[in-house]
């Protein structure tokens, strides 16, 4: 089975219980708002098992300690771009400058 399978297994999850869970332990407004709104965002899993960075549920957790560590998007967008892919980054940041 490949790695790519498992991880989607693994994250057989519902986004409300997900949005409740990121709520609840205090996940910044920004990304549950944006997951709110792109409820496919949750979880991206990408076609080809070399990519590495890709939005999924622990992938929203490490952007939510970026964006509490630090405040310059000179900083932030390539840290996130690390974490959750290029074209994801572009989507969020797209999205939460404009709430």
């Amino acid at each position: 089975m490949s790695d790519i399978k498992n991880i989607k297994e693994f994250y057989n999850l519902d986004k409300n219980d997900w949005i409740e869970y990121a709520i609840t332990t205090g996940f910044d407004k920004r990304i549950i708002e944006y997951i709110k709104h792109k409820p496919s965002q949750l979880i991206r899993i990408p076609n080809d098992n070399d990519v590495i960075c890709f939005p999924c549920p622990k992938n929203w957790q490490i952007v939510d300690t970026i964006l509490k560590t630090y405040t310059d998007y000179a900083i932030i967008i390539p840290l996130i771009k690390g974490t959750i892919g290029s074209k994801a980054t572009e989507k969020f940041i797209k999205y939460i400058k404009k709430i």
